[in-house]
């Protein structure tokens, strides 16, 4: 679930943050070391593999590609921040 969108901009790139909240079982699994690695994969190949439509609508709306684009679980709260 989206928990927040965060956008910014300097010069010629756009920087979009979406913030997903974890399920309880996520949540728990990123508390340890092993699981929140093994999570993060997993997190990564979801988003590697889903953001096509995303980078098609952005290049669509904005006339430019999508050049980068990462996925993280942040250790501290364990949600998943993906950056175009």
């Amino acid at each position: 679930m989206l928990t927040s969108a965060s956008v910014a901009e300097s010069e010629n790139t756009l920087v979009l943050r979406l913030r997903v909240a974890l399920s309880p079982a996520d949540e728990a699994l990123a508390h340890a070391p092993q699981g929140a690695a093994h999570l993060q994969v997993f997190r990564l190949q979801f988003f590697t593999n889903s953001s096509g439509a995303l980078r098609y609508e952005i290049k669509r709306i904005l006339g430019a590609g999508v050049c980068e684009a990462t996925a993280d679980v942040e250790s501290t709260t364990g949600s998943v921040v993906q950056e175009l």
